[in-house]
C-alpha cells in the first residue's frame, strides 16, 4: 500500500516538529541551519547577527474571569537555606470584571502586597517588614 501525503505528514518526528518551529535568518534571508552541521557550513560568519523567528506555539488555555495562583520559588522547594529577603512564594489574584490583580511577594518572615486596579488606573503598594512594620503607598 502506497503512502499517501497525509500518511507522511503523520510520520514527521517529534524532533523534526520542533525544528520546523524556527526560522534563522541574516538579513532577512533563511538560514538552512537545519541541513548543515555547523553553523558556518550553513553560511554563518563572526559579527552576524541571527534573527530566530517562532512559527508557530501551542496556545496557552484560556483562563477564567476569576483566579487565584500560588507560585513557589525554587530556594523553597529544595529547602536548602536561604536570605529571608528572598520571596518563597507569590500569590496572584485575578478578577477580570473587576480589572483588578493582587501580588503578594511572601518572604520567610514578612510579605509586600501590590494591589492594580486596572479601571481606575492606580497601584496600591503594603511593603511590610517584620522590624520596621509596614508602609502603604497608592
Amino acid at each position: 500500500m502506497a503512502a499517501t501525503a497525509v500518511d507522511a505528514k503523520e510520520a514527521v518526528t517529534a524532533e523534526e516538529e520542533v525544528l520546523d518551529l524556527q526560522q534563522w535568518l541574516i538579513d532577512s534571508k533563511a538560514i538552512p541551519f537545519r541541513k548543515e552541521t555547523t553553523l558556518a557550513e550553513a553560511g554563518v560568519c563572526n559579527g552576524d547577527e541571527i534573527t530566530v523567528v517562532h512559527s508557530r506555539f501551542t496556545p496557552l488555555l484560556p483562563l477564567p474571569d476569576r483566579f487565584d495562583l500560588n507560585l513557589k520559588s525554587t530556594r523553597e522547594q529544595r529547602s536548602t537555606g536561604y536570605s529571608s529577603a528572598f520571596s518563597m512564594w507569590y500569590k496572584l489574584s485575578v478578577s477580570v470584571p473587576e480589572k483588578k490583580l493582587s501580588c503578594e511577594p511572601w518572604r520567610k518572615n514578612d510579605h509586600d502586597r501590590f494591589e492594580y486596579d486596572l479601571g481606575a488606573g492606580t497601584v496600591t503598594e503594603e511593603k511590610c517588614h517584620w522590624m520596621s512594620g509596614i508602609t502603604h503607598n497608592t
